[in-house]
Order: C-alpha cells, then structure tokens, then sequence
C-alpha cells in the first residue's frame, strides 16, 4: 500500500500532471457555454 501512495505522491507532484489536471478542470468548467 506504502508503495502506491508513494507512486501517487511522485506523480501528482509531476508539474505536468498539475497542468493537465488544472486544464482539464478549467475546460471542463468551461463547457457550459
């Protein structure tokens, strides 16, 4: 289980997972209009 959250943790701390998690919120957010 250690190693799970471990490898969560390596990859939510990737700056370019951020963005896509970020870009994908706001673009789906934007959907509505």
């Amino acid at each position: 289980m250690k190693k799970i959250i471990k490898a969560l943790d390596v990859f939510f701390n990737n700056r370019t997972v951020k963005y896509l998690v970020v870009y994908s919120i706001v673009d789906g957010t934007d959907d509505e209009n």
